[in-house]
């Protein structure tokens, strides 16, 4: 799968799974590539503290705010 390519609804149900509609249309709507939503996950994952390791763009940071939202919130505390 080229990677600098834009992300259909397909490729981000395979990167990231099941979102609800009106997120996969902001991915979608952002024209953010395959490259970006994959690096996007990756931060999302790792609990980093963004800024360490390397700079996130507009775009990445974008997509970690919709993906943060999408998961699921600890309510332990």
């Amino acid at each position: 799968m080229p990677r600098n390519r834009p992300v259909t609804r397909s490729d981000i149900e395979t990167i990231v799974g099941n979102l609800e509609d009106a997120r996969i249309a902001e991915i979608i709507a952002s024209k953010t590539t395959i490259a970006e939503l994959m690096e996007a996950r990756q931060w999302v994952l790792s609990n980093d503290t963004p800024g360490i390791h390397r700079q996130r763009s507009a775009r990445v940071n974008r997509l970690c705010e919709i993906l943060d939202s999408a998961m699921p919130q600890d309510e332990d505390g």
